[in-house]
């Protein structure tokens, strides 16, 4: 029941052990590579995103910029910029979820397939190894959290100023969102180191989950 209990927090935890324990279908270094391989693509997908939202805050500059005398194409550019953002960090969520259903899939095999383990030596290290990458899966829980509530709110900051802009590209429309573009340029930076920290426990999880060179 204790283990069972742990599904929703530890889905990297999971397809460690999936790996560990070799389930069924395929070798446990073939699961390996498929882990490694989502984890990579998940952080090349955030390094995306990371790249999107550095650009957020020229583009929001750029358009609130005293000397702009053609706010229009400044408003082109920060929708253009604003909507890639949007679609790497979809895809990015995109393949969280991935790993996770992945994870969850793996999980009854482990139950089973650690049961068998008849050393109970073996079987100790087996479960201190689960609750060492338990811990490491933690952070990421932690990072992708405080990301998410904090993306979310950026990006609903965002969503505000493109709509009200998109009806009143005026200099008092666009005075009258001064403020929430000096908010979300200041989030801008947030959003960055969260990405760094999220991006570099990935890097450590992957790190776990890849198989020894031949």
């Amino acid at each position: 029941m204790r283990r069972q209990s742990m599904v929703a927090g530890l889905c990297l935890a999971l397809l460690f052990a999936a790996i560990l324990t070799g389930c069924s279908t395929g070798r446990g270094y073939e699961k390996a590579d498929s882990a490694t391989g989502q984890m990579e693509a998940l952080k090349t997908e955030l390094l995306a995103v990371k790249d999107r939202t550095a650009k957020i805050a020229p583009a929001l500059n750029q358009l609130v910029a005293p000397a702009n005398s053609n706010p229009r194409s400044a408003y082109e550019n920060f929708s253009r910029v604003l909507e890639d953002t949007k679609k790497r960090s979809g895809k990015a969520r995109r393949l969280a979820d991935d790993v996770k259903k992945q994870a969850q899939a793996y999980f009854q095999d482990w139950e089973t397939q650690s049961s068998k383990v008849a050393n109970p030596e073996t079987r100790q290290r087996f479960e201190q190894r689960m609750t060492d990458l338990a811990a490491q899966y933690e952070k990421i829980e932690e990072y992708a959290h405080r990301l998410k509530a904090d993306y979310d709110a950026f990006m609903q900051d965002l969503n505000d100023i493109q709509l009200v802009l998109g009806v009143d590209l005026t200099v008092k429309g666009i005075e009258s969102v001064a403020d929430l573009v000096n908010k979300a340029t200041r989030d801008a930076q947030t959003i960055d180191g969260h990405l760094d920290r999220y991006i570099s426990i990935v890097d450590q999880v992957a790190a776990e989950l890849r198989p020894s060179p031949k």
